[in-house]
């Protein structure tokens, strides 16, 4: 499994946490992301964008087959150019489509990147504020990533190395 997990963490983000999230990956909790490792549980699809993951988060959250959904989405939007207030309105919609439905939504925001762009660096600390204020607002967890790893724990712009990925796993523990 240790090799597997080794393998995997280049992909993408989403692979790394999808990795990370495995042991709360259960018939009652699950991880939903861009880019998860699928055969490890977690519902995530490579590359998607927060509007393209509320269609398939509502058919997840709908089906009364989760108690607890961890939800990690937006990278992809900062690196496609989405306005903000598009991130804003789907992770929004999907915190609603959770209660609405009785599942205890816990946000993690977005680990700490690298990118060379400071405009996109300024584009994700916005959203992980926003992120950070939405779950106070409605009264879910909020997990804050950036508290947990940092720019040195990244293999490139994005992606967790096997330390990062361990330090996460004893945030989420906590």
């Amino acid at each position: 499994m240790k090799l597997l997990a080794i393998l995997l963490l280049s992909l993408t983000v989403g692979v790394a946490i999808g990795l990370l999230i495995a042991d709360f990956t259960n018939n009652q909790t699950t991880f939903f992301g861009d880019s998860l490792a699928v055969n490890l549980g977690a519902a995530g699809v490579s590359g998607e964008k927060t509007w393209q993951g509320l269609p398939r988060f509502e058919r997840l959250v709908e089906s009364k087959e989760i108690e607890k959904i961890y939800y990690a989405e937006g990278i992809n939007d900062i690196l496609h150019g989405a306005p903000e207030w598009m991130t804003y309105c789907n992770v929004r919609q999907a915190a609603w489509l959770a209660e609405k439905n009785g599942v205890e939504f816990v946000l993690l925001g977005m680990p700490p990147i690298n990118f060379q762009n400071p405009e996109l660096n300024e584009k994700a600390t916005r959203i992980n504020t926003f992120y950070s204020e939405l779950a106070k607002e409605e009264g879910f967890e909020f997990i804050d990533t950036r508290g947990c790893v940092s720019e040195s724990d990244l293999i490139d712009d994005v992606h967790l190395s096997p330390e990062g990925i361990e330090k996460l796993r004893r945030c989420i523990d906590n």
